[in-house]
């Protein structure tokens, strides 16, 4: 049942995209009756197949700002895929889908116009001397009036042949479709078994809507994150009553109008995030303070940590016999500060060097992918740099 809402929506606009363009085809149809004029003068004219040539691009370019809209309404972005997935032939994909959109539209307007007569019949009269003309003239005798129905009723006949080999050719790319996946057109495998297909289908869907419910609830985490700070200020300021002054409270908070300043600018999300990841103490992946994750001494290999750390010549000579089953320490005289007792210097080579080294570099790195996985995440028309390696 939990598919139900995602297949009627995916219904319902589907419906939509369809009825809109049968209302753009008869919009254009009525102002090709009504406005559409011959020449009557003999030879070529670029007006009479700008008619025929225009509207087919104005459907394809409509069908797909349409499936665009609805890409994105998904949080899929055709940007991306065209600029960082070049190597793997998506772009040569994309590209192909657009003229196969071009050709249907276009025999579909042609089908239309043919079915018309009228711009069949000023072409061929004005490739025929004796009969240019013919179109503008409103007593027409028996003969020219033969001439007329008989170029309507080839027109006709024209248009029911590019229907039929138009419908003929998209069953059978449908068949082709069905019977063999597209994966395996490329060796000619037909063999898959009809419902590994099925199920690869159904797969493809759940892991969308996997992802998406997912990643829905980690962006309402961030956003509560990022909003929290001016929703509190402002209830505040709404709801004094129900909040008390903390004294102890030492934080700069914003004044109401500079909170409605902020949360209004189409920039705040971003500003946001980068405001977040370079003065907030905690690291925005990891969750840990951002001196733990990028200073040595968070390493567990310490010197206080491993009581068969040798400890340095001067802290046997200052420190006070302790028992023998407490651990060895330095100077009780600083206890706060065990790494300031002179000892051997650490080599660049040592463990803890090279964890504290390795740690602040996955640390660093993480705030990269981070950030570029909730730009991407919360807008999806914003495109990252093509990874070359």
């Amino acid at each position: 049942m939990g598919d139900i809402p995602h297949t009627l929506v995916e219904i319902v606009t589907n419906a939509v995209s369809a009825f809109l363009l049968i209302i753009l085809i008869y919009i254009l149809q009525h102002i090709l009756d009504m406005h559409f004029e011959c020449s009557c003068v003999a030879g070529l004219h670029l007006n009479g197949w700008l008619y025929l040539v225009a509207p087919s691009f104005i459907f394809t370019f409509v069908v797909q700002i349409l499936e665009l809209l609805r890409l994105k309404s998904e949080g899929f972005s055709i940007w991306h895929c065209l600029v960082c997935n070049c190597p793997n032939n998506q772009l040569c994909s994309h590209i192909l889908k657009f003229v196969l959109k071009l050709v249907s539209m276009s025999a579909m307007w042609i089908t239309v116009v043919l079915f018309d007569g009228d711009w069949y019949y000023c072409l061929k009269t004005n490739y025929n001397a004796s009969q240019t003309g013919l179109p503008c003239k409103t007593n027409l005798t028996m003969e020219e009036r033969r001439i007329k129905n008989g170029y309507r009723t080839e027109s006709l006949d024209y248009g029911f042949f590019v229907l039929f080999v138009f419908l003929l050719l998209w069953s059978l790319i449908e068949m082709v479709k069905s019977y063999c996946p597209l994966k395996n057109l490329k060796t000619f495998d037909c063999t898959t078994p009809y419902y590994n297909v099925v199920y690869e289908t159904y797969l493809a869907k759940e892991v969308t809507n996997y992802l998406h419910s997912e990643l829905k609830e980690i962006a309402k985490e961030k956003a509560k994150a990022l909003c929290g700070p001016h929703i509190e200020n402002i209830r505040k300021h709404e709801l004094p009553q129900s909040h008390t002054h903390d004294g102890n409270s030492t934080q700069r908070m914003d004044t109401v109008p500079e909170t409605w300043s902020k949360i209004s600018k189409c920039d705040f999300f971003l500003k946001e995030v980068t405001d977040s990841q370079m003065s907030s103490p905690t690291s925005p992946t990891t969750g840990l303070p951002a001196s733990d994750s990028n200073s040595p001494t968070s390493v567990p290999s310490s010197p206080t940590s491993h009581p068969s750390h040798p400890t340095s010549p001067l802290s046997h000579q200052t420190s006070p016999p302790s028992h023998p089953a407490s651990n060895p320490s330095p100077s009780t005289d600083s206890p706060s500060h065990p790494t300031s007792q002179p000892g051997p210097p650490e080599s660049p080579s040592s463990p803890t060097a090279r964890s504290a080294s390795s740690t602040q570099t996955s640390h660093s790195s993480l705030q990269v992918h981070s950030q570029t996985d909730i730009l991407e995440l919360f807008d999806p028309l914003w495109v990252p740099p093509c990874n070359k390696t």
